[in-house]
């Protein structure tokens, strides 16, 4: 323990045990720490004592290896590495809920990032969460991806929403729950409860990356970029190799017309996920804002030459945002709404409202996606529509 003005020491300890029950040993450290530091814990602070079950040892360790191998990255070869860190701690403990849905949530992944067959990885997403409810039916980081899943999968917005609540009913403060919830109720058009989600996640949990990147993605889809601005650039400040931080600081810096700035963090996503989809893509738009289209075009031409399981997704973000062709764009909306691409919505959303693109296929598909026109936001904004 240091004294933070002066940098000093002012206690420290050594704890020897055996990891065959990793949580009880936490919890019998956590107590041994309270009792030398004479910390009297009130109930405000104090979690409600739950029963606990032993975990395998190493299925924990691989568990907590695959967390942090995917944090903030964006690219096929880690979740491909974090996927088979998943699996072998399901395989070594078969009842960890955690490890269940983290298979979930890198299953997610993929699919939003175009690697693979998109609709067989959230179909598998949804079955390993199910799963890990079977277990553990109070796990909410699990109830509330099974929400993304049924409004993405399903289209079942309501069922959606109801996932989402009990989520929310079982963790009110975790930020990473409120962000993908905020998320489920934006794709269901409801600007206002996704705003106070996202908000709400900020305020409970500034510090964790899952929940910062999914809540200012939420604020600056919204118009409200802003506000995201300091929690943003404190993750990166922690975290200079979170790629996906870079990936939305870069989007709302485009959107707000700060162009150099957005170059210049497009090309940290670059540098941290050189060979992915968002990377690119996000270094093609910023070209293209600035003017330099055929440097735009080239980047583009290099995606839509991938082989493999990104090329569809490659293709669709190269026609969007490198400026290339309205057509090819077109029809790669067609084709992520076909395929039920988990980022469709939005991206479809900012595209038509705040792009103003008017031709009736996009009005279609709006229709397709949200069962209804989600309504015009005035000015190209979200503002009016969320208050």
């Amino acid at each position: 323990l240091l004294d933070v003005e002066t940098g000093f020491q002012q206690w420290s300890d050594r704890y020897d045990g055996e990891l065959d029950d990793v949580f009880a040993l936490q919890d019998e450290i956590a107590r041994r720490v309270s009792g030398a530091l004479s910390t009297r814990l009130t109930p405000v602070n104090v979690a409600t004592p739950v029963p606990t079950r032993r975990v395998h040892p190493i299925a924990y360790q691989r568990y907590l290896q695959a967390t942090h191998l995917l944090r903030g990255h964006v690219d096929a070869a880690r979740y491909a590495e974090g996927q088979a860190l998943v699996e072998e701690a399901i395989r070594l403990d078969p009842t960890f809920a955690p490890a269940l849905s983290a298979l979930g949530v890198v299953r997610i992944s993929q699919a939003t990032y175009g690697i693979g067959d998109v609709a067989a990885h959230m179909g598998a997403a949804q079955r390993a969460f199910r799963d890990a409810l079977a277990i553990d039916p109070e796990y909410a980081e699990a109830w509330s991806n099974l929400g993304v899943c049924a409004g993405v999968l399903d289209r079942d917005w309501e069922e959606a929403k109801r996932y989402s609540l009990r989520a929310v009913q079982l963790a009110p403060r975790d930020g990473n729950v409120l962000a993908r919830c905020g998320l489920v109720y934006f794709w269901s058009a409801r600007f206002r409860e996704a705003l106070r989600l996202a908000r709400a996640a900020l305020a409970v949990d500034p510090v964790s990356a899952g929940s910062v990147v999914a809540a200012t993605n939420l604020l600056m889809i919204m118009g409200y970029g802003e506000e995201a601005v300091p929690f943003l650039e404190a993750l990166i400040h922690r975290e200079p190799e979170n790629g996906l931080a870079w990936f939305v600081y870069a989007q709302l810096r485009q959107r707000q017309g700060h162009l150099d700035e957005a170059l210049r963090h497009a090309e940290q996503c670059m540098r941290v996920s050189p060979k992915s989809a968002a990377s690119l893509s996000v270094m093609a738009r910023s070209l293209a804002l600035l003017g330099r289209l055929e440097d735009a075009r080239k980047l583009a031409r290099e995606m839509e030459s991938w082989d493999g399981p990104q090329r569809s997704l490659a293709s669709w973000i190269a026609a969007a945002w490198s400026e290339v062709d309205e057509e090819r764009l077109l029809y790669w909306f067609e084709e992520s709404v076909r395929r039920r691409e988990w980022w469709a919505p939005h991206i479809l959303f900012l595209q038509v409202k705040t792009e103003q693109r008017t031709r009736p296929e996009y009005q279609s598909l709006l229709h397709r996606v949200f069962g209804r026109d989600p309504g015009t936001p005035p000015h190209g904004g979200l503002d009016d529509l969320v208050e």
